[in-house]
């Protein structure tokens, strides 16, 4: 990212992100073409959402219990617990939860107490 905006990486003059990277941009996402191959550029999703894909726009996941519960054992959701992110869509955040083994019931969602 380069001064707030998403970042083009760029291999050379044979970079292709230069005719293609306007797919990525306009989802968002970063160009990046890697060697002078032909055909081997991809779009990559910009974190902390996940994902890429060749030649396209990629489709974006946020699985938020990876990347901000690490494991929930000894993680944010505590000794024992399991972390569940129901939406992995790039633009739900805010959605997951810890649940309690059984056979507790409770949860609590990601920042409500």
């Amino acid at each position: 990212e380069v001064g707030g905006a998403v970042a083009a990486c760029r291999f050379g003059a044979d970079d292709e992100c230069g005719a293609n990277g306007a797919t990525c941009r306009a989802a968002g996402q970063s160009c990046v073409d890697a060697s002078t191959a032909a055909g081997d550029w991809k779009c990559v999703c910009v974190a902390p959402a996940a994902g890429e894909a060749r030649g396209e726009a990629a489709s974006c996941v946020l699985d938020e219990c990876r990347a901000a519960c690490g494991t929930c054992e000894n993680g944010a959701c505590g000794f024992d617990q399991r972390c569940e992110d129901a939406d992995t869509a790039a633009g739900s955040a805010g959605d997951w939860r810890c649940v309690c083994p059984a056979p507790s019931a409770a949860f609590e969602v990601a920042g409500r107490v």
